[in-house]
């Protein structure tokens, strides 16, 4: 990164409005490519924990439109990457109990954002998915993520058998 050296203005008196305008320009200048540098390096952390969670995340617009999902979702969709985006949520996991969470939080935002999903293609697997309202001015969307719970419920189960021997 180039930085401009400092304009010489021997006392603020006698400086000119032209090298003030200048100098003010400059800092202006230098804070904004901060700022942006530190938000570029805030966006390449947060995709790349999107790209890499073992949860499923799906990015949806209002519409229930999905905008991004990450390979984990596209696992559990059981479609190639290149067919996810542009498709309708319903469409990829036609599950009634994740659309009526998401009717109701439309309605209620005090509504529950969590449930327990069991998904039984291709095999019976139980999630528990937690939604988020994305709001950025006129733009919205949900955030889902589902996070796979057959192992640990497997483990319980194992348990409770355990204890009744």
């Amino acid at each position: 990164m180039y930085i401009h050296p400092p304009i010489p203005v021997t006392s603020p008196v006698n400086a000119s409005p032209a090298a003030i305008h200048c100098r003010d320009l400059v800092r202006v200048y230098t804070a904004q490519t901060s700022r942006r540098e530190e938000l570029e390096l805030a966006h390449q952390a947060l995709h790349a924990l999107f790209v890499y969670s073992p949860h499923a995340l799906v990015l949806l617009d209002d519409n229930g439109c999905v905008r991004l999902a990450n390979q984990s979702f596209e696992q559990l969709a059981g479609v190639a990457a290149t067919l996810v985006q542009g498709r309708m949520l319903h469409e990829l996991l036609p599950q009634v109990a994740l659309h009526s969470a998401l009717e109701r939080l439309r309605n209620d935002e005090n509504a529950p954002n969590q449930l327990e999903l069991m998904l039984r293609q291709p095999s019976a697997r139980l999630f528990q998915v937690t939604i988020a309202r994305l709001v950025a001015g006129p733009l919205r969307g949900w955030l889902i993520e589902l996070q796979d719970q057959t192992g640990r419920q497997r483990l319980e189960n194992q348990k409770i058998a355990f204890i009744d021997i």
